[in-house]
């Protein structure tokens, strides 16, 4: 991992604990940033020392109070800004994910849409997400999955201004499920 996305993965990181632990100091920050952190972030951290370690902590809480990610207040300690909270929604979406439940309870999910001509540069982007969560085309405007996901559906049509257009459907009977459950045999197991 390149220096830039491992830095930029430790300040998501102390962002992620701003917005657990509420306003905090540097001493509340550096034990919660390892459990926030991807495995290979939290594992670089943990190979330096404790010295090294709240040094590289400083260094990029300073540069976030720079950026204005963190302010600093004399009572409250540090506390997530209208920009951090911004960035950290950001990062959450781009890493959206379909949590995947240890058996399938044999109920597709189904996320049909009809995004009008207006909203037409929206569909591109909600159907490219839709497709990185998982999800197989049906038919046209019709996009199937096998895991709850309802939340995530959501999310991703309020981001791209097209929730009004998108339903949501469970069924636990489809035609040609077969075919299906071959499509998604590698989450499916």
């Amino acid at each position: 991992m390149a220096r830039n996305e491992q830095t930029s993965a430790i300040i998501d990181g102390i962002l992620k604990v701003g917005v657990t632990v509420g306003s905090l100091s540097v001493a509340v920050i550096a034990p919660n940033l390892l459990q926030v952190l991807d495995k290979p972030i939290a594992d670089y951290l943990r190979k330096l020392d404790d010295k090294e370690r709240e040094r590289e902590v400083d260094r990029l809480i300073t540069y976030a109070l720079r950026e204005h990610l963190l302010t600093e207040h004399y009572q409250h300690g540090i506390e997530l800004t209208k920009k951090g909270k911004k960035r950290l929604a950001k990062t959450s979406f781009e890493n959206l994910i379909v949590p995947k439940p240890e058996r399938w309870d044999g109920v597709w999910r189904l996320a049909m849409f009809d995004i009008p001509k207006s909203h037409d540069k929206n569909r591109r982007p909600f159907t490219a997400k839709i497709r990185q969560l998982g999800f197989q085309p049906l038919q046209q405007s019709v996009w199937i999955y096998p895991f709850e996901c309802r939340d995530e559906i959501a999310l991703v049509a309020k981001v791209y201004s097209v929730a009004q257009f998108v339903t949501y459907i469970e069924t636990n009977h489809i035609d040609h499920e077969e075919k299906l459950k071959t499509r998604f045999k590698n989450i499916l197991g």
